[in-house]
């Protein structure tokens, strides 16, 4: 067990080296070359994911971190309403649509 884990780290690091001492030094000429599609075949490195992801796609338009965490947050939220409706939803049709049974549970929710 301890082996494949030295394996996997030495991996890593001769990857995240690759990818820092050859690739991202000359992004523009390096990012359309075999040796780029034959590095993203075996994985971008943890350490290096957040230099290489944004040179890969771009950010044509201009996502700050805080706008991007504003967003992340509203789309939690919508995640936990819509979480909560399909709950609602479910009692309407557990209950026949039965008020008084659906009122409690929507009062549990809140």
């Amino acid at each position: 067990m301890q082996k494949k884990v030295r394996e996997q780290q030495l991996r890593e690091q001769r990857l995240t080296k690759q990818w820092q001492d050859e690739i991202l030094k000359d992004w523009d000429q390096m990012k359309s070359t075999a040796k780029v599609r034959d590095l993203w075949t075996e994985g971008i490195p943890s350490k290096i994911r957040k230099e290489v992801w944004p040179r890969a796609i771009g950010n044509k338009i201009l996502v700050t971190t805080d706008l991007f965490n504003i967003m992340a947050e509203r789309g939690r939220k919508l995640s936990e309403l819509l979480a909560k409706h399909q709950t609602i939803e479910n009692s309407i049709i557990k209950n026949n649509g039965k008020p008084n049974l659906v009122n409690q549970k929507i009062s549990n929710l809140k």
